[in-house]
């Protein structure tokens, strides 16, 4: 997923296609990943947990 959005986020940025869109977007992806993962690892739970109290109501 993040590889996906990073991709959009990239492309859209660029105003389409262009010649250096796969350096920028690895360059995108990178950052993402190392935002993006440590927030789903510290969330992640919280929020499952915040989802399985509110769906056994």
């Amino acid at each position: 997923m993040i590889s996906i959005m990073s991709f959009v986020v990239t492309y859209l940025n660029l105003g389409g296609w262009t010649d250096n869109i796969i350096e920028k977007w690895l360059s995108s992806f990178v950052i993402a990943w190392i935002v993006g993962f440590p927030l789903l690892y510290v969330f992640g739970p919280i929020f499952k947990k915040a989802i399985m109290k509110s769906l056994s109501k």
